[in-house]
């Protein structure tokens, strides 16, 4: 795969690309309801199925985090308890991750698993330490300025 060195981070830029290499065969409007089908089911398949990780070819693959997992489980467990019960969904999600967090408990005990590993690494605090005090509106902006979009 032929690369041109452009880094891409905006979905508006994948559209454009996408409208260009199909040489307008395509509207904007079609590019960009497949773009988010395709990312609104690999967020499905980390919701609502046994899966701690997905694989996305030619990009990379997604991790779920055990420590959102257990706040979330934590949450759906509250809000259950409190009204007594749930959604369909949200009823299937918490089933799943029970699942998937004592899947993770077994993996952890039975191999090495560094504290730098996205499946337990805390993020809020990661995401906090990377933004060096900028919001990220202003993390966009020095991305424009840097690559010149």
């Amino acid at each position: 795969m032929k690369s041109n060195g452009r880094l891409i981070s905006f979905e508006s830029h994948i559209v454009d690309d996408v409208v260009k290499k199909a040489g307008g065969k395509y509207t904007a409007s079609q590019v960009r309801d497949v773009f988010r089908s395709s990312v609104s089911y690999i967020n499905n398949l980390c919701l609502y199925s046994e899966n701690t990780e997905v694989s996305i070819p030619y990009i990379g693959k997604m991790v779920c985090n055990m420590v959102e997992m257990k706040n979330r489980h934590h949450n759906l467990t509250r809000l259950k308890n409190k009204i007594g019960c749930i959604a369909d969904f949200q009823d299937k999600e918490l089933f799943v991750l029970g699942i998937k967090i004592d899947d993770i408990y077994d993996y952890v005990k039975r191999n090495n698993v560094k504290n730098g590993n996205m499946l337990i690494k805390y993020n809020k605090s990661s995401i906090f330490k990377s933004r060096k005090g900028y919001t990220f509106k202003e993390i966009q902006s020095i991305q424009d300025q840097e690559f010149n979009f």
